[in-house]
């Protein structure tokens, strides 16, 4: 820790590091497992080529019927609702996950498309940064800037027989010198029948690699979206709830890290299940205009 902090900085990190390792303790406890599911590994959307080999498949596991436990944490408050973005110029957004930051279940875009608009709205000039592509190239009369770092099936780290998104990271940054990244990842590894207390390491160590890696850009970590499959919720539960704390520890740090909870916003629309969701996995395009707007208030662009 920098010096001149004091103690009660040094006090928020302690306690950060010790309610990580309790987070850490309570998911392997749960020793949860889960039958992969087909949404984010095999289903591609028609006419939009996924531009990665295909993922392996994994093997098939028992699911346990042991009770996930629960783990209390408060809420993590954004880091600032300040517009991360230049005062001139583009603002370069990266988004960064797997088939849901590409965009499977909804129109050719997924989420990207909702927040243009948004941006667009609030008279910001924002550009998606990313060495994928798909996306319509013109949306209400301007063009669409199609690029972002969406891997349908990936995990993680790899993990199950599933490509990571880690090792891609650096690339990516590099390439996209972003001012704001938008980071989704963690679907597959419970899908997959990962270890999940892994998985959250593995986010740990990514959320390090891209604050290292473009410290002067703001990085806002989302809960997973729920899905249509009570049982997959549930051994995701410790995973989604470690996210607040890894942020807020950051962001004590003095690091640009915010929090969005896509669970949350989901769960706050009736029936979200059938309102939100294409399939088990993915959003339709309602869930991707939810996840838009959660993406703008994070960004300092509220409606």
């Amino acid at each position: 820790m920098p010096r001149g902090r004091g103690r009660g900085a040094r006090a928020t990190v302690s306690a950060y590091d010790g309610g990580m390792r309790a987070l850490a303790a309570a998911i392997m406890v749960s020793v949860l497992s889960f039958a992969p599911l087909l949404g984010c590994s095999k289903r591609e959307p028609v006419g939009e080529p996924v531009p990665v080999a295909s993922s392996s498949a994994s093997t098939p596991v028992a699911v346990s019927t042991r009770a996930l436990p629960s783990v209390a944490v408060a809420s993590a408050p954004l880091a600032s609702h300040a517009n991360p973005c230049p005062a001139k110029g583009p603002c370069r957004v990266l988004p960064l996950g797997d088939s849901i930051t590409f965009g499977v279940g909804g129109s050719a875009g997924g989420y990207r498309v909702p927040l243009f608009r948004i941006a667009r709205e609030k008279n910001k000039d924002i550009t998606f940064v990313g060495r994928q592509q798909n996306g319509p190239p013109i949306v209400d009369g301007a063009a669409f800037p199609r690029g972002h770092e969406g891997y349908p099936g990936y995990t993680v780290e790899p993990c199950g027989g599933r490509s990571g998104l880690a090792p891609l990271v650096d690339g990516a940054l590099l390439a996209g010198r972003p001012h704001v990244v938008l980071l989704m990842i963690g679907t597959n590894d419970v899908g997959a029948g990962c270890d999940l207390a892994t998985s959250f390491g593995a986010l740990e160590r990514l959320v390090t690699t891209i604050t290292q890696g473009a410290p002067e850009a703001t990085l806002v970590v989302a809960t997973l979206v729920p899905s249509q499959d009570e049982a997959f919720d549930a051994r995701a539960a410790a995973y989604h709830a470690g996210i607040p704390k890894l942020v807020a520890g950051h962001a004590a740090r003095g690091q640009k890290v915010r929090f969005a909870d896509m669970r949350a916003a989901f769960e706050g629309v009736p029936a979200y299940r059938s309102a939100l969701l294409a399939d088990v996995l993915h959003p339709n395009d309602a869930g991707y205009a939810v996840m838009a707007k959660t993406w703008a208030a994070a960004m300092g662009m509220a409606q």
